[in-house]
């Protein structure tokens, strides 16, 4: 980090005041630049989108003669919302 900062140079009308403020600024934007490189770069989460895109395993679609061995094949009652009694 020093070594990044040795040729920093603050001249002109700044006072040593602002000068080390601007030089503890520059250090710790360095020192953070640092930390992120040391961390692993973790994969991006893909948006809903890209995820629906992608191929995935599908159930096999239910076959006819299997609808009457399935409880939910009866149809509602478009009333109330049960199902309809056969």
């Amino acid at each position: 980090m020093t070594d990044r900062m040795e040729g920093l140079r603050i001249d002109g009308e700044h006072g040593p005041v602002a000068a080390a403020a601007i030089t503890a600024v520059i250090a710790e934007l360095l020192h953070e630049e640092a930390v992120r490189r040391a961390m692993p770069l973790r994969r991006p989460r893909p948006s809903a989108w890209v995820a629906a895109g992608r191929p995935r395993d599908l159930q096999v679609p239910l076959p006819s003669e299997a609808y009457e061995e399935v409880q939910w094949h009866r149809q509602s009652n478009s009333t109330t919302g049960d199902l309809a009694d056969e």
